[in-house]
């Protein structure tokens, strides 16, 4: 939209304008402190499976609605480095949702999902 405008034939522009913001490849959500967390099947059916090649600790989870509603959450003490933690999606409907997750040292991940049914 262009407020506060000049008379007509102005080439000055003083008009206000929507400005956008970028991500940088350094604030990529999938990847905290170097450290990445992969995310599948995605879509999911039945169960999907967080992966850290990394041993990330003890991991603090929640999985979310696109009304910003917590669906689901958990915590595991000790998850391993390629070893595969496993959640339940079977009682959630089809639809977007964001999974986060947070390790004991503030490592954290983000990531979209979606859940498709028959």
């Amino acid at each position: 939209p262009k407020y506060r405008m000049k008379a007509l034939g102005d080439t000055s522009s003083i008009c206000d304008h929507v400005t956008a913001s970028v991500i940088s490849s350094t604030s990529d959500p999938t990847i905290s402190g170097g450290k990445e967390m992969f995310l599948y099947p995605n879509p999911a059916w039945h169960e999907i499976r967080l992966l850290w090649p990394e041993m990330p600790g003890s991991i603090h989870w929640q999985l979310y609605d696109l009304q910003g509603r917590m669906v689901k959450n958990g915590q595991v003490q000790q998850q391993l480095a390629n070893e595969a933690l496993r959640i339940n999606v079977q009682d959630l409907v089809s639809g977007i949702y964001v999974v986060k997750a947070q390790n004991d040292i503030g490592d954290f991940w983000v990531r979209s999902l979606a859940i498709a049914r028959n």
